[in-house]
């Protein structure tokens, strides 16, 4: 089969299309060698764009991840701290609700810290011993 197109008419096509995808391939990119400064105001802008009920929510989880980042190290508190700790973590997660989110990666890096020192004191435990 022999179609009437040349070579001028798919770039004269390609030109009046502009950034439609007209055909298989990959578009180019520009790549943006941005500075951290650049970064944080492109970051303070799309927040301040999101609407409220967004940056009212992203707001609580900044803090709530605020407040568990600078807690203790695991290792430093008392068997009961640890598990009230991972009590009141678990509760917050399953009070999210449906569409709450997923809580950040260091929330589960704490419960795996908390976890791990609970783990590690329950081995080191002689058996039969009692607190």
């Amino acid at each position: 089969m022999k179609l009437p197109i040349t070579k001028e008419w798919f770039q004269e096509r390609a030109a009046a299309e502009g950034d439609h995808e007209i055909g298989a391939g990959r578009r180019l990119t520009k790549t943006l060698n941005l500075s951290p400064d650049e970064i944080a105001e492109l970051e303070r802008l799309a927040f301040e764009a999101l609407p409220a009920w967004a940056r009212t929510e992203i707001t609580a989880l900044r803090s709530e991840r605020d407040e568990l980042r600078f807690k203790v190290s695991a290792s430093a508190l008392t068997d009961r701290q640890l598990a009230e700790e991972m009590a009141a973590m678990q509760s917050a997660f399953s009070n999210r609700g449906e569409h709450g989110g997923s809580p950040g990666g260091w929330s589960y890096e704490r419960m795996g810290e908390i976890a791990t020192e609970q783990q590690r004191r329950t081995a080191s435990k002689p058996k039969g011993c009692a607190e």
